[in-house]
């Protein structure tokens, strides 16, 4: 009796403790893109006065650098690497092309690994570094020698024309912030749920193991080898897998379980062709046995 009800503990504090503190991440990051944008409302145009295209460009670089946020907070702080944007601006006034390539693709890898202390845990950087860079490079080539331009077959001249440049950024904060909305919104259909079939999925499995499971499913579904998105709508997506880790902790085959679910987070970042790192491969593992063995311990 007492384990029932420390495990229905257990379950509810996965519910309120995990989903509802992430859901409300999701709408904290809403809020603060949100502040920006008014931030960027009320004083954009005085900053646009000044020297639009450098503003317009650091805007576009500066948000490119908090997407590769090394610390893991987007958009925690808008001028957090905001010293690092302008640099890149000083560097593609000195040099261009093949060595400003070079050049950037150096800094961001220095900028990633600068950054020891995240507020996520390790992640693998090389593929967010390459678009980061790559989309660095295609703005500064398509806007940084350009005094006006053609905007729907229409010119304009130079006011006009990082106005238009200008309110196409406030256009893509504003997207963002929608965005992190229907992230949140996602978790919605997953807590109701799990409420209503509680005493349900309790009585269907071994107690123990589906509260494992829900930590185990939730940290597959937030690693999201697919790429569909976290959260997304379908949180049975990785369901199978999280229930074969769970299993796997409960086999004594004497070969310890670090060993075993480290060669099986290989094979299944493996499977779905998003290989990764040891050192992500390590740290995944030990989250994931903390949250179980946790469990199994505090009964």
């Amino acid at each position: 009796m007492a384990d029932i009800i420390f495990l229905k503990d257990e379950y509810q504090k996965f519910i309120d403790g995990v989903l509802r503190e992430e859901q409300g991440q999701f709408l904290e990051k809403a809020d603060l893109i949100g502040q920006e944008i008014a931030y960027l409302e009320e004083n954009g145009p005085d900053f646009l006065n000044n020297d639009p295209k450098h503003f317009v460009l650091f805007l576009h670089t500066n948000n490119y650098l908090n997407t590769l946020d090394p610390k893991g907070c987007y958009p925690r702080i808008y001028d957090e690497y905001s010293a690092s944007a302008l640099e890149i601006l000083d560097k593609y006034g000195e040099v261009h092309g093949d060595d400003f390539v070079i050049w950037l693709d150096k800094f961001l890898h220095d900028f990633w690994n600068n950054f020891t202390m995240r507020c996520v845990g390790i992640s693998d950087n090389e593929g967010i570094v390459g678009k980061v860079k790559d989309a660095i490079v295609k703005k500064l080539e398509e806007l940084y020698r350009r005094k006006w331009g053609y905007v729907d077959g229409r010119p304009l001249k130079s006011k006009e024309y990082w106005n238009y440049h200008y309110e196409g950024f406030l256009e893509l904060l504003r997207e963002d912030q929608l965005a992190f909305r229907g992230l949140a919104s996602g978790f919605d259909h997953y807590i109701e749920w799990l409420t209503e079939e509680q005493e349900f999925l309790l009585a269907k499995h071994e107690p123990k193991d589906y509260v494992m499971y829900l930590y185990v499913n939730q940290e597959l579904n937030r690693l999201d080898p697919i790429g569909w998105g976290y959260p997304g709508s379908v949180w049975d997506e990785y369901h199978d897998y999280a229930w074969q880790i769970v299993d796997l902790f409960k086999a004594d085959n004497g070969v310890s379980f670090t060993r075993r679910l480290t060669d099986y987070l290989n094979g299944f970042f493996d499977m779905f062709y998003s290989k990764k790192s040891p050192e992500f491969i390590a740290q995944t593992a030990e989250e994931i046995e903390t949250e179980i063995r946790g469990i199994e311990l505090r009964r």
